[in-house]
């Protein structure tokens, strides 16, 4: 049984003349394809046309594997089903059976006899249709195989060494194809990954060239900018910054185009359609690309950082300005006892300066009879057990005197969890106590009078005739008293009154 192409005889192998003929031929083919697929399958008919060898497969390679295509020459006999279908979904790993080897060793390989070589897996099925004789052929470009041409035929023998030479040259532009058709194929895929970055992306990316006026946009910049792609491009940069930034801008532009610099990163301003200024952060890149330069600006709206930033700083300003103007002693403490941050009112109830007690823990001024239980509340509120805790306890002052104080302790925790500081508030009970007994009452001495008799549960009428006044005068003087001691009605009165030792 023979596929033998017409005016070919069994084991028939090209002149000179027709191999000079097939080169051009197969050039003439390659040419006029349009795709790598035609030109492989032009490449085996022509080969096959004129070389005996009556069936041609292409195999390509696959990250370090071999794997079967459907390229095929000369496979339409129905007798060869069972060996086409085979050979397109096969697939041998770089060493494994005879095309992984060739795929190794980069050289033509031949088998003249498939009935005396069982190192081709796929042996039995071309003995079955007849096929006796294989022929490999890589294609090689820089010194890699991309692929393997495979050539059979229905006799037995060896290739002439004209035919072998002959095929390695075309394997080799063939292999050529392949290899800019790879590139292509990165090429496309490369592009499509950067239109998606590019069509996708959050920040705005703007092209321009070295005249400043921009040659790409993405939907970002469109939205950041309140213009169109149409309207964008072919603009120029300084019509959308602030006019104090455009020596700034041309200055970043001239570093880059001499070579001063490839990247940079800095803060400005933009200017959108509607005139607003918009606070922005640039990353702008120096692209050659074929002679021509451009330059890639990422820039990222920063309205919403600054705007945190601004709330930020002032709550700390406004903690600042509280912490250090309290009256009383206020305190951030490491979870190990060392000050963080100290007033100037803790600095005179303990009597050491900042600077003296930043280098101490709460711990060396503590009394030694009241550490333990200040120690043991401070590890149950790391522990989480309560969000703060009081105690009154004693300092130990610079001068070697004990001052008695009221300690309010509170934890701050990162978001994440950990604890970052404690905020300590202490005041020096003595002192409290004095300033309450000196401080001034708010009183008049009648409206004291008032309240002290309703303190004794007297009524209205009852307090008038006792003070000799009016039962109204009674009532404006409980409303006086009332809204100096800050209370909602009578009886709070009373008892703030009672409380703060303004009566009996």
């Amino acid at each position: 049984m023979g596929y033998m192409a017409q005016g070919q005889v069994a084991g028939g192998e090209p002149t000179a003349a027709e191999v000079v003929d097939l080169v051009g031929r197969v050039g003439a083919a390659v040419a006029g394809a349009t795709t790598v697929e035609d030109a492989l399958a032009g490449t085996l008919e022509l080969i096959s046309s004129l070389s005996g060898w009556e069936v041609g497969h292409v195999c390509l390679a696959r990250a370090a594997s071999v794997v079967g295509t459907a390229i095929w020459h000369g496979a339409g006999d129905p007798r060869l089903a069972g060996f086409r279908e085979q050979s397109e979904r096969f697939e041998l790993a770089a060493g494994e059976g005879f095309v992984g080897r060739v795929l190794v060793s980069g050289e033509v390989t031949w088998i003249s006899d498939l009935v005396e070589d069982r190192t081709f897996v796929r042996r039995d099925s071309a003995l079955a249709c007849g096929l006796r004789a294989m022929l490999a052929v890589p294609l090689v470009a820089n010194g890699e195989v991309l692929g393997v041409l495979e050539l059979f035929r229905s006799e037995p023998g060896e290739p002439a060494a004209e035919l072998v030479s002959l095929l390695q040259a075309l394997g080799a532009a063939l292999a050529r194809l392949l290899e800019r058709e790879r590139v292509i194929e990165q090429l496309r895929a490369s592009e499509q990954r950067y239109r998606l970055v590019f069509e996708g992306a959050s920040d705005a990316i703007l092209l321009g060239g070295a005249d400043g006026r921009l040659q790409a946009v993405n939907p970002a910049a469109c939205r950041l900018l309140g213009y169109s792609e149409e309207e964008l491009v072919g603009m120029d940069a300084h019509d959308l910054t602030p006019a104090e930034w455009h020596d700034a801008v041309d200055n970043q532009v001239r570093r880059k185009l001499n070579g001063c610099e490839d990247a940079a990163a800095y803060e400005m301003f933009v200017v959108d359609s509607a005139g607003a200024r918009i606070p922005v952060e640039v990353r702008s890149s120096l692209i050659r690309d074929g002679g021509v330069t451009s330059i890639l600006g990422v820039v990222r709206d920063v309205r919403d950082r600054k705007r945190v930033e601004l709330a930020l700083r002032e709550s700390e300003d406004r903690f600042r300005s509280a912490f250090e103007a309290a009256h009383i002693g206020m305190a951030l403490v490491a979870a190990d006892g060392r000050w963080l941050k100290v007033n100037s009112a803790l600095c005179r109830i303990v009597g050491y300066d900042e600077e003296e007690l930043l280098a101490m823990r709460f711990q060396d001024l503590t009394h030694p009879d009241d550490l333990a239980p200040d120690l043991a509340l401070l590890e149950r509120l790391l522990r989480d057990e309560f969000p703060s805790y009081q105690l009154d306890k004693r300092c130990i002052h610079k001068d070697g005197r004990e001052v008695p104080i009221h300690l309010s302790v509170s934890l701050v925790r990162a978001h994440d969890g950990p604890p970052l500081y404690a905020i300590a508030q202490i005041v020096e009970t003595a002192l409290e106590a004095r300033v309450v007994a000196e401080r001034p009452s708010p009183l008049s001495g009648q409206e004291t009078r008032v309240l002290s008799a309703a303190a004794s549960g007297l009524s209205a009428s009852e307090i008038a005739r006792l003070l000799g006044i009016g039962e109204e005068t009674v009532q404006t003087y409980l409303r006086r008293a009332a809204t100096k001691l800050g209370a909602r009605s009578r009886l709070h009165a009373v008892a703030t009154a009672a409380r703060r030792g303004l009566i009996d």
